[in-house]
């Protein structure tokens, strides 16, 4: 039941400890009892007791002298490896809070608190620590008695207010010299709102002595020199003495309420709280910073939910998302961004989370599902874009709105076969499936019918199918060496609205391409071209329909010469050029493009044993693409299909191509990263025997 004077100590490491020491030694009684209240890697707190009732509570911590701190953070450093930026903030906003807080507590639980200095010049930086303490004392006092009060210790806890001492331990003894710098020392503690009189604190966080200094200055205080003027401010009769054993008690629930013991915190939020409270004062560029990032939140929310669909993929979501943090990263400042930059970027989440995501499902010509997000289609039907498009059944003797395909089954098999129409035909075997090349089964996206006898066409009147623009509708005669009687070909490009077109002769002629290692000088010709098209003005409304000829003639480039040499005739043709498999669109004023769909054959009355074969093969090429370079997709039959003579064919093109994973090959416009060709050498002469399914 020992009672004692607790002094707590504290300040530069050598010099406080030498003071702490020769407090202990000062009097003649031995010390009776000795512990180590608190060990961190931040700080430690000891505590010694002599037999003539004074408590020495020692707080050393890495902040006392720079040595403590350049060793601690080599260590740390040598732990972790090399420390960033980042991660040498945390571990120095742990050393300052955790500092912090024991300073708190001495100066809850001590009589008398003692800063000891090792030279004679006064730090200010003590004036901060002061000031965050003082205002840490007016905000937690009440908090504090409540958690004490609810303590099971059965002990009277209460909360100390020390007397502050200064010992400065290099000056000389003068004591005007002293007394000069006590008036000073009062005068800074007023005017930093420190002067514990001031009516303005209502929980002060010291006091200071009336009767003796409380500015002790002596070179030989602490080392075991004249001890007279410490000894007479740490003992004075001021002093009420405390039972050790309900001192020890009170100090160990304190640590524990502060989050400083090892024991888990009894009220963890207060011990947190306390930490946000300390870093406003030890880290102002820390506030500095939350001011600047809460003041770029604003204006980064309103660019996010400005102009916001009701519903929207997370296309859309990613992308105003990513404008919005751009703009929070220019305005914000410091080490707070990270913080608020993960709060903004948690809000947009939640709320594109909540009940407002589209589906996520994109069709083969790049728009996505209208329908809100979903595991399964909606009842009634599969995704949906919203987009139709008016297309031919294979035959193309009939034609229909068709919805948006999602997968390459839609694209290439669903969509063909009209009721009615196209499965009234007979349908000629294509033979094995797909090759290496090309993904598994893609011959399955290709169709050869017959329409009927070749007399079934009728050269003067030309194709009579739906969609065909005037003029455009007529097949072109391909010569043989081997067949007495013309065969006739043609090939039909179709866009989305439904615009078909078979180019003649002369424009497929007249308008060879270089070869495919000019392709990007082809491309801006064509754009160069497309502009001043769309500045002309257009033709009278009576003068369009004897035009298509003559805007045929001038149409994109449809074919790929790969010499300079211009073939005279289709059989020529075929046997050099390579179609292109995209075109401009010749009923279309948006400069919208067609694609090769179908090519129409007639073959004549041939001698048994003599047939004609398509073989076609498409190839794309990437052009100038960083993913695909050096890339190129072929597509093809298993082999040449034998045409049976005296018939009316359609080769029907698949209406999407993809790549090997599922990727679509599709050009949306002229300057597409890809080169797709028809390869030459499609129309073969060949003794096989057709068949038919």
């Amino acid at each position: 039941r020992m009672s004692a004077v607790v002094v707590g100590v504290v300040g530069g490491a050598a010099a406080a400890s030498g003071v702490a020491s020769a407090l202990l030694r000062a009097g003649s009684g031995a010390v009776t009892a000795a512990q180590r209240l608190l060990a961190t890697p931040q700080c430690t707190v000891d505590v010694a007791v002599s037999e003539e009732g004074l408590a020495v509570v020692e707080l050393r911590s890495l902040q006392d002298s720079a040595q403590s701190f350049t060793s601690a953070l080599a260590r740390c450093s040598g732990q972790a490896g090399q420390m960033s930026l980042m991660e040498f903030e945390t571990w120095m906003t742990g050393v300052e809070t955790t500092c912090t807080k024991a300073l708190f507590w001495l100066f809850l639980v001590c009589h008398r608190v003692l800063v000891v200095s090792p030279t004679g010049v006064f730090d200010v930086d003590v004036l901060r620590v002061l000031r965050c303490l003082q205002v840490l004392r007016q905000q937690t006092q009440v908090a504090l008695l409540q958690l004490l009060s609810r303590s099971q210790q059965g002990i009277n806890l209460r909360l100390a207010t020390p007397t502050l001492l200064f010992a400065f331990m290099t000056c000389g003894t003068n004591q005007a010299t002293s007394q000069s710098q006590e008036q000073q020392m009062r005068l800074v503690l007023r005017k930093s709102h420190l002067y514990p009189l001031d009516s303005c604190i209502t929980f002060p966080l010291f006091a200071l002595p009336t009767q003796v200094s409380f500015v002790i200055a002596d070179s030989k205080a602490g080392l075991g020199g004249d001890w007279e003027l410490l000894k007479s401010a740490v003992l004075s009769n001021e002093a009420e003495a405390t039972p050790i054993s309900g001192w020890l008690s009170t100090s160990k629930v304190l640590l524990e309420v502060l989050g400083l013991s090892q024991v888990s915190p009894k009220r963890p939020s207060f011990a947190a709280d306390l930490g946000d409270r300390i870093a406003i004062f030890t880290e102002p560029h820390k506030k500095y910073s939350a001011g600047q990032c809460a003041a770029a939140v604003a204006p980064a929310r309103e660019l996010y939910f400005t102009n916001i669909p009701t519903h929207y993929s997370s296309h859309v979501h990613e992308a105003k998302a990513a404008k919005a943090e751009a703009l929070f990263k220019q305005l914000a400042r410091g080490p707070a961004r990270s913080r608020y930059l993960n709060e903004l970027t948690t809000e947009f989440n939640a709320y594109w989370s909540a009940g407002r995501q589209l589906c996520d499902a994109v069709s083969l010509t790049g728009r996505s599902c209208i329908y809100q997000k979903h595991d399964a289609p909606p009842s009634g039907g599969a995704h949906c874009s919203g987009h139709k498009s008016i297309h031919a059944c294979m035959c193309g003797r009939s034609r229909k709105p068709r919805e948006d395909p999602f997968s390459l089954a839609e694209a290439n098999v669903a969509f063909r076969r009209f009721a009615g129409c196209c499965d009234a035909l007979t349908e000629l075997s294509l033979g094995p499936s797909g090759t290496p090349s090309g993904p598994d089964g893609h011959v399955a996206w290709w169709s050869i019918v017959q329409l009927g006898p070749a007399a079934a066409y009728t050269p003067a009147a030309g194709l009579t199918q739906p969609g065909f623009l005037d003029g455009t509708n007529y097949l072109l005669p391909w010569e043989a060496a081997s067949v007495e009687k013309t065969v006739f070909l043609g090939y039909e490009y179709e866009c989305d609205q439904g615009h078909r077109f078979i180019l003649n002769l002369d424009s497929i002629v007249g308008r060879t391409a270089p070869p495919a290692g000019q392709q990007k000088q082809q491309q801006q010709q064509q754009q160069q071209q497309q502009q001043q098209q769309q500045q002309q003005q257009l033709p009278p409304r009576h003068a369009r329909r004897v035009s298509h000829r003559a805007r045929a003639l001038a149409a994109a480039p449809s074919a790929v010469a790969p010499s300079s040499e211009q073939p005279s005739s289709l059989k020529e043709l075929m046997d050099q050029c390579e179609l292109l498999l995209f075109v401009t669109c010749l009923g279309c004023q948006n400069s919208q493009l067609a694609q090769l769909r179908r090519l129409f054959v007639v073959t004549p009355d041939t001698p048994a044993g003599d047939a004609l074969a398509l073989g076609p093969r498409v190839s794309f090429t990437a052009l100038d693409s960083p993913v695909d370079a050096a890339k190129s997709w072929l597509f093809e039959l298993g082999r040449p299909v034998a045409l049976p003579s005296n018939a009316f064919l359609c080769l029907c093109f698949p209406y999407t191509y993809a790549t090997a994973d599922g990727r679509p090959l599709r050009q949306a416009s002229v300057n597409a990263p890809y080169m797709s060709v028809l390869l030459r050498g499609h129309l073969q002469q060949t003794k096989h025997v057709p068949l038919a399914r």
